[in-house]
């Protein structure tokens, strides 16, 4: 069963939604792979 997101996905897209930019993305590509991409 899926446990959920951890809290670092939710603020992960909460500060995506303000910074909504390549160069944001890019510099936040760590956090995108261990707290979106991983959990699935």
């Amino acid at each position: 069963m899926f446990p959920g997101f951890p809290e670092e996905t939710v603020r992960f897209f909460l500060d995506l939604r303000f910074h909504n930019e390549t160069s944001w993305f890019h510099a936040h590509r760590e956090a995108y792979e261990a707290y979106v991409r991983k959990p699935f």
